[in-house]
């Protein structure tokens, strides 16, 4: 009989991101610290991209912060940080 360690079952899940609901929590948290205030009803996630629909001055501060916020993303995600915020 021929098995195979577990780790080797779970490998194709890896890559798998997390819910959309942890990404949004997340995003929420990190932006919190900046100042923006961003609703979860707010963000939506396709392929690995987030994307905000707010005004522009939310927008803006987003835009001014992104690499701080992605960074504080990656502290929290880890490997399974979105690609892009736009």
């Amino acid at each position: 009989m021929d098995f195979k360690n577990i780790s080797d079952l779970l490998d194709k899940y890896k890559n798998i991101l997390p819910s959309d609901r942890i990404i949004k929590d997340a995003l929420v948290s990190v932006s919190s610290g900046f100042g923006i205030e961003l609703k979860k009803e707010n963000i939506k996630i396709s392929r690995g991209v987030v994307y905000i629909n707010s005004d522009f001055i939310t927008k803006s501060k987003i835009f001014v912060n992104k690499i701080e916020i992605m960074k504080g993303l990656k502290e929290v995600l880890g490997k399974k940080t979105p690609k892009d915020i736009i």
